[in-house]
């Protein structure tokens, strides 16, 4: 991850009601209120082939969000990363696992089914939680 240490926006945009409804944000001091935070750059991602470089946090992703087999057991994944790295897969050999904080950092508080940022450029990404 980078080693900025900003708080960027979530880019969560609507407001909620303790019944789950939607309301006017105005004044609520939510976060689609109060948008705290440094915003997020634009444009966030750049396509490069088979890659994704991302702006916001300095990693570089594979555009298939979903290029093994799913599911995986922690030691398939690990032996699936090593796969790459050792053919250089996409042009890299330094592939590796991400961490919660990493992918949370994906996550677009304002959308769902992806929960993904609008214009993401990944492919093939798994629709449930």
């Amino acid at each position: 991850m980078s080693t900025n240490s900003a708080v960027y926006q979530t880019d969560q945009i609507r407001c909620y009601d303790g019944r789950g409804q939607e309301i006017d944000c105005a004044g609520t001091g939510q976060d689609g209120d109060i948008r705290a935070g440094h915003p997020w750059p634009k444009p966030r991602f750049e396509e490069k082939n088979a890659v994704v470089k991302d702006f916001l946090t300095g990693l570089m992703w594979t555009k298939n969000a979903t290029p093994a087999e799913f599911p995986q057991t922690w030691g398939e994944a690990f032996e699936y990363v090593n796969r790459m790295n050792a053919s250089c897969s996409h042009g890299h050999d330094e592939w590796r696992l991400p961490d919660r904080r990493e992918l949370f950092s994906l996550i677009s508080h304002n959308r769902f089914d992806p929960a993904l940022p609008a214009a993401h450029p990944f492919t093939n990404v798994f629709a449930g939680y």
